[in-house]
């Protein structure tokens, strides 16, 4: 099953690459032809179609990263070097990242973005080795999705890879600066 779920996303990613992510009927039916099976078994793996299959591209993306991923001192230095990661990753193929991020910035599909930037926020979190079990275990997601949203949001509209990763530590040393500042508040 993995092997099939694994072929049907390298054509999605061929296809999404060459034509963007269009009509989802059609798209799953381009995806059989090409993966040679047929548009119900790729719903039967993946029963919400496009989004499913969307939401496994970025599964297999966190595997990568945790199994090669050695924790360092601070949770920031694991999470930027998390993100530059997932960078190098996006842009080892440009189109479908942007072709990706320009679809999933659609009106009717924001509410599939929000389901990714939750798990993607919750993965880079969950890297650290120390989970915190404090009041800001929201805040501290939230954050890291609204970074990871302005990222996801530069790649759509067209910046190259070294301005994706400066945009990253842009919005990283940003949010360590109000983090820093609510600190000495308190």
């Amino acid at each position: 099953m993995r092997q099939e779920k694994d072929t049907i996303l390298n054509c999605f990613i061929e296809i999404a690459s060459q034509d963007g992510i269009f009509c989802t009927q059609t798209l799953i039916n381009a995806i059989a032809v090409r993966a040679k099976t047929t548009p119900q078994q790729i719903i039967l793996l993946f029963n919400d179609g496009v989004g499913d299959i969307i939401k496994y591209f970025f599964a297999t993306q966190n595997e990568q990263i945790q199994q090669c991923f050695v924790a360092g001192d601070s949770i920031s230095s694991n999470i930027r070097a998390a993100l530059h990661t997932k960078i190098e990753m996006l842009y080892e193929n440009t189109n479908f990242a942007k072709n990706l991020y320009k679809y999933l910035f659609m009106p009717h599909k924001v509410c599939l973005l929000g389901v990714i930037v939750a798990a993607e926020s919750n993965f880079l979190w969950g890297l650290h080795p120390v989970n915190f079990a404090d009041f800001s275990y929201y805040t501290r997601r939230l954050s890291l999705g609204a970074i990871y949203g302005g990222i996801a949001f530069k790649i759509a509209f067209g910046c190259n890879k070294f301005e994706a990763i400066n945009c990253c530590n842009k919005l990283l040393e940003a949010h360590l600066k109000i983090t820093k500042f609510f600190k000495k508040s308190r």
